[in-house]
């Protein structure tokens, strides 16, 4: 048996464990991923996650009004930018008003419009100065549009 003075001071084992506040503490993000969450229909709260009423558990659906809240500020950041309404600009503005014009109909609303101009808005809107943000908004718009239109 190898007796511990030839280990190095930090590799001895200690007499008793470590105290729990030496130990690293993984953020929440990581104690979330590595736990193993089981439901059980038998438990009335584990129930309501298993039925995934209004698909309020997994994947969220943005509520509408938050989504009238995104459109208030991608026309706004639109206005103060001074957008054309030529070329691909206008085709992502196009599909914007047809989210626009859907949300304001009352519900039942009938098919959500198609929007697929996202991918454009991410290279026109670099992620820097006036234009930070406003690519993320109109894409969180069409996905949250995509989103209601499957329900």
């Amino acid at each position: 048996m190898v007796g511990t003075d030839a280990l190095p001071t930090d590799q001895v084992p200690s007499a008793s464990p470590p105290s729990l506040s030496s130990q690293p503490t993984p953020n929440s993000e990581e104690a979330f991923l590595e736990r193993v969450i089981r439901l059980s229909g038998n438990d009335p709260d584990g129930r309501a996650v298993i039925d995934n009423s209004g698909n309020s558990y997994f994947e969220p659906l943005p509520e509408p009004e938050t989504l009238r809240g995104c459109l208030e500020e991608i026309g706004e950041r639109w206005t103060a930018l001074g957008l054309g309404k030529s070329g691909t600009e206008a085709a992502i503005r196009a599909e914007i008003e047809e989210c626009r014009r859907w949300l304001a109909q009352p519900e039942p609303r009938g098919p959500a419009p198609a929007c697929t101009t996202a991918p454009y808005a991410g290279v026109l809107f670099p992620d820097q100065g006036g234009t930070l943000g406003l690519a993320r908004l109109i894409a969180f718009l069409f996905a949250g549009i995509r989103a209601c239109r499957q329900v």
